[in-house]
């Protein structure tokens, strides 16, 4: 199975490869043999061949992503699609580039094997989606979220201001306690972020994990 991941939504497209690879390998033991990620800006054609011909440990398949593969050039491209055809189903391959030509190789020799998602950018998201993310306690998405609010360019105390209003503003959905702990967790990130106790990006990744925390 071959799967293209186009667009400029990241989150998306690792939601996207987080579902692919819960379906593909679901115990952790499988995981950890069995999925491994390549770049395209710096892969050899070694690297390449190693990840694409190595058999499955402890599963029926591997998961194998690639990401910015329209850096590859033709010669990495034609060895992904030969390898591919010799490993048959014992190999899942996930494709990843905010944009990919329609006559790039890979697409013309894939053709109708290869399963396009597009993701497209979306109204930008703010410190109100992290909350809620955060309120599922999914950490994982919720610190990937967090960088992509400060890539953007939103300030740190602008991120922490709006995750403060959406906790007391939530504040009778959740028990006292846990609304006192989060009190006491957004008091020592403001402290860090405005005495300069701990670089901003750290605070809001220590406010964000505290927050997850059941």
């Amino acid at each position: 199975m071959i799967y293209l991941l186009l667009g400029q939504d990241n989150l998306a497209k690792e939601q996207k490869i987080a579902e692919i690879k819960a379906k593909a390998l679901p115990s952790q033991e499988s995981l950890s043999f069995n999925y491994q990620v390549l770049y395209g800006h710096h892969l050899d054609n070694d690297s390449l061949a190693q990840a694409l011909t190595a058999l499955p440990v402890a599963s029926e398949r591997r998961v194998v992503v690639i990401r910015q593969v329209d850096e590859l050039v033709a010669a990495q491209k034609n060895k992904i699609i030969e390898l591919h055809k010799q490993a048959k189903n014992q190999l899942i391959i996930i494709l990843e580039a905010e944009s990919l030509d329609d006559k790039d190789l890979l697409t013309k020799k894939f053709g109708q094997l290869i399963s396009t998602c597009f993701f497209s950018p979306k109204a930008r998201y703010n410190a109100f989606d992290l909350m809620r993310v955060i309120a599922s306690h999914r950490k994982v998405e919720a610190l990937e979220l967090l960088d992509e609010l400060l890539k953007g360019g939103d300030h740190p105390l602008q991120i922490i201001a709006g995750m403060f209003w959406k906790w007391n503003n939530d504040k009778k959905q959740m028990p006292s306690q846990v609304f006192r702990k989060g009190l006491l967790a957004f008091k020592q990130a403001d402290f860090n972020i405005k005495r300069s106790q701990l670089k901003p990006e750290y605070a809001l990744e220590v406010l964000v994990i505290k927050l997850c925390l059941p």
